[in-house]
């Protein structure tokens, strides 16, 4: 089997640290190392003439899978670490500052990704709990109202079966089949480190949406093979879990993730794609 490694030396200002690219077999990865580095910064790599990687640091230390890179001992590299727009550290050629900047200005307005169930339903709990707690008002016509409500219920119902019926599938291979999207989103997006603590042999990712608001992907591995998938949305301890998934997510409580009190917790076989019941 086949082992190359480089390392490029980043250096700007105060910042110091480095980058290695390491080959085993036909599996090409990079870590890159900074004491100035921080979770949230962004980082490019170029590896020879082959398209740029880039990536968002989770800390001092990252590792990067380099998906569809060939490396040979041969090859250059190149690497520029950002804060925003401001440059931390670089190394090597190959890669500019504005490379970086212009990848995220895309990149942060088309990436979509959906969890399998919805944050949003647990915040219609919360205003629903809040419209029950006002005095009723008036209404102009009771029975349209008492018919929009009765669809509604029925649309949420015909959106849980088909939900369940989709989970309750058996794959072939399920992970395989999403493995490519799941790497990129654990480069893309930032460590989730309580979940990471807490959770033996696990990796975790926040995915934000509308501002502040954010979700949780994590793989749960076991020999080093990756068994479960899971995927949590914040909420308090008091509350329901979203309805959609009210039969089949697992409470866990957290400390440190104020304003919540931990995560609603869902998981995939990583083999079938089925759930597996939590207790």
């Amino acid at each position: 089997m086949n082992l190359i490694k480089k390392t490029v030396i980043l250096t700007d200002a105060d910042a110091e640290g480095y980058v290695s690219v390491i080959r085993v077999g036909n599996d090409v990865g990079a870590k890159i190392v900074g004491s100035n580095f921080r979770s949230g910064m962004r980082a490019g790599i170029r590896v020879g003439n082959g398209n740029p990687v880039f990536a968002v640091l989770t800390g001092e230390k990252t590792e990067i899978p380099l998906l569809n890179v060939t490396f040979q001992q041969n090859d250059s590299i190149g690497c520029v670490v950002a804060d925003g727009e401001k440059l931390v550290a670089r190394g090597g050629s190959g890669l500019r500052l504005k490379d970086i900047i212009s990848h995220f200005e895309v990149k942060e307005e088309t990436l979509v990704t959906e969890p399998l169930f919805s944050p949003d339903d647990e915040k219609d709990d919360v205003e629903a709990t809040e419209r029950d707690e006002k005095p009723d008002e008036p209404k102009p016509d009771d029975t349209e109202s008492e018919e929009e409500t009765k669809n509604a219920s029925a649309d949420l119902d015909d959106e849980k079966k088909s939900f369940l019926e989709r989970l309750s599938a058996s794959h072939d291979d399920f992970y395989g089949g999403i493995r490519e999207k799941l790497d990129e989103l654990f480069v893309i997006h930032p460590a989730e480190s309580y979940l990471n603590a807490l959770i033996p042999n696990s990796s975790w990712i926040k995915i934000y949406y509308d501002g502040e608001e954010y979700y949780v992907v994590g793989k749960l591995n076991e020999n080093n093979r990756t068994v479960l998938i899971g995927y949590g949305v914040p909420g308090a301890k008091t509350s329901t879990p979203p309805k959609i998934a009210d039969e089949i997510a697992s409470y866990l409580s957290v400390e440190g993730i104020k304003p919540y009190d931990g995560y609603w917790l869902i998981f995939q076989d990583a083999n079938t794609g089925k759930i597996v019941p939590v207790t």
